[in-house]
């Protein structure tokens, strides 16, 4: 059988233009053409997924993007907002301990302020009590006179 054979044929493609396969023996049968022709439409329709899910990745990716740059610019304004609020932090340390300090002074110049009115208050009498004496001196010398 071998020596039937020819030495050197052409290969020929299994699958006719218009996508019927061809075997050895002829046409293929009818089984065999089913099962291509489903083959076909699995690989149509696998190709169709692979395309929207490479263009669901796509847009993921825009998505995962979009979010990374919005997790940057967070993440700025954070650090910004932290250094604020420690620089507000110090500054209200500072101005508590300033007002504290200008509280005690108030207190200290209050209490000065009422010895002043206390001994003004006293010297007052005392210039009244002089006064007085002063002038009952004169009329008692108006008297004797």
């Amino acid at each position: 059988e071998a020596a039937n054979a020819p030495a050197a044929a052409a290969p020929v493609s299994p699958v006719a233009s218009d996508g019927e396969i061809k075997t050895a023996d002829g046409p293929a049968s009818a089984q065999q053409q089913a099962l291509i022709d489903e083959s076909n439409q699995m690989l149509d329709y696998f190709r169709k997924e692979v395309f929207k899910l490479k263009s669901a990745n796509y847009l993921l990716r825009t998505d995962l993007s979009a979010i990374q740059e919005d997790h940057r610019n967070l993440q700025s304004h954070a650090q910004a907002t932290e250094a604020s609020y420690s620089a507000m932090n110090r500054n209200v340390a500072k101005l508590s301990q300033n007002n504290m300090r200008m509280s005690h002074q108030l207190g200290e110049e209050k209490d000065f302020i009422m010895k002043l009115k206390r001994d003004l208050k006293m010297d007052n009498i005392r210039y009244n009590a002089e006064l007085r004496r002063k002038d009952e001196e004169v009329l008692g010398k108006n008297k004797m006179h």
